[in-house]
């Protein structure tokens, strides 16, 4: 998807695909990266762990499983606005 888009810009812009990569590279230090991956862990987790919990909730009732289900995903939303904040806290 990054090559796709690399090529993309160099026929808007006028520079290669290269130049851009090679650009992106130095603009990137392996502090973002861990970052990167800890938050997208982070962020994996808290949708599975949303989506279990309310799925452990759901008794006998088949109806329940919608109804447990825009729960989750609402709350995954607020917790993932939530853990975006503090990433944005800890990473100024």
């Amino acid at each position: 998807m990054i090559i796709g888009k690399l090529q993309f810009s160099g026929f808007i812009y006028d520079f290669s695909a290269q130049e851009s990569l090679t650009h992106l590279l130095n603009m990137m230090t392996v502090n973002a990266i861990i970052i990167f991956i800890i938050k997208n862990l982070v962020f994996g987790l808290v949708i599975g762990a949303m989506a279990c919990f309310h799925g452990l909730l759901v008794e006998n009732s088949p109806t329940q499983v919608p109804q447990q289900m825009q729960k989750a995903v609402v709350r995954s939303l607020v917790f993932l606005f939530l853990a975006d904040g503090y990433f944005l806290l800890v990473t100024l």
